[in-house]
């Protein structure tokens, strides 16, 4: 038997999606919470992220607009950061329904009424999935007491912003699966399922990496694009196995001797990719605070357990880093 099949999904994207990143920012929290202009031209009180203006109901003024002079309803006025520079997300101005492709094809074989074989390819591919990188991410200079503030493309307009987040259709992602199942069904009481899968997916970024605490922001901003690599929940080779042994049942008060059963499950797992991030050195001048380390040597060396990454001094590694300068910290996974 030959079966297949395709279709197109568009992902509904959560409202919390656009009102913030890791908790932090988001559309509910940039300059809109700006120092309002109150009654008479006198200043609000607030932050960046909540102003507040006290107005008397006959102070309300509808019509100045936005543009027009000062307005109690819509306040104006200047964003106030206070010591450090802030921190703002936005969008792209055409942001479009991410996509997701799929599609697959099966064949089944049946050797015998009780022994079925089952082979499956099973693919999908993601398009202008949503992707939230730093277009203000500082140009690093070989100059180690460089100040990141001055460095960032937007500081001649904007000084009182530094991080300036923007979210928008910039990733992908492709998952390629080969699915096979053996099934025997009641062979002198043992019915069985085999199942084996090789697969590999790939995206820009995962739910579990932990970048920047948990934002998912790239290791370079200014190209998001080379986070593509193996997804954090990739496993190349999954096998399955259940079987269920039916105990023959005897006659016996309330059937309590019949429909009895015995059954066990065993699943094997290659392993998931890894890749520890580095948020409090900054060796790569972005200020991004998700720089990632470069590994050489036998993968076998890296083992879990309470300790499974081999301890490297901060002193080793800050010498190697200078004496390796210009080149940065850049590790693909």
């Amino acid at each position: 038997m030959l079966r297949g099949g395709a279709g197109l999904i568009y992902e509904t994207i959560n409202w919390e999606s656009f009102l913030a990143l890791n908790n932090s920012l988001g559309i509910s929290t940039i300059p809109t919470g700006a120092m309002g202009v109150g009654p008479n031209g006198g200043q609000g009180s607030g932050s960046i992220a909540v102003g507040t203006v006290n107005f008397t109901g006959s102070a309300l003024n509808w019509n100045a607009g936005y543009n027009s002079g000062p307005s109690t309803v819509f306040p104006t006025g200047v964003i106030n950061c206070g010591a450090n520079p802030c921190s703002i997300l936005g969008m792209v101005q055409n942001f479009r329904t991410p996509q997701v492709y799929s599609w697959n094809i099966n064949v089944q074989h049946s050797f015998r009424p009780d022994l079925v074989l089952e082979a499956a390819y099973v693919g999908n591919h993601g398009q202008k999935l949503v992707g939230i990188h730093d277009i203000n991410q500082n140009v690093p200079s070989a100059d180690f007491n460089h100040d990141e503030q001055s460095g960032r493309p937007f500081n001649a307009l904007y000084p009182y912003l530094s991080f300036i987040y923007q979210m928008g259709n910039i990733y992908r992602s492709n998952y390629d699966g080969l699915q096979m199942t053996m099934t025997a069904r009641n062979y002198h009481h043992f019915t069985a399922v085999a199942g084996y899968t090789y697969s590999h997916s790939l995206d820009n970024v995962g739910a579990n990496w932990d970048f920047g605490a948990g934002s998912g922001i790239p290791q370079d901003s200014t190209h998001p694009q080379r986070e593509y690599a193996s997804s954090d929940f990739d496993i190349r080779h999954r096998f399955t196995l259940t079987t269920t042994y039916a105990i023959p049942g005897r006659k016996s008060f309330f059937q309590s001797l019949e429909g009895w059963q015995v059954n066990s499950i065993v699943s094997l797992y290659g392993a998931q990719p890894w890749g520890p991030i580095d948020t409090g050195n900054d060796f790569s001048q972005t200020g991004e605070g998700v720089d990632r380390w470069d590994f050489f040597g036998n993968p076998g060396d890296f083992k879990s357990g309470a300790r499974w990454v081999p301890l490297i001094s901060q002193a080793l590694m800050l010498s190697t880093i200078q004496s390796a300068w210009p080149t940065r910290v850049r590790s693909p996974l």
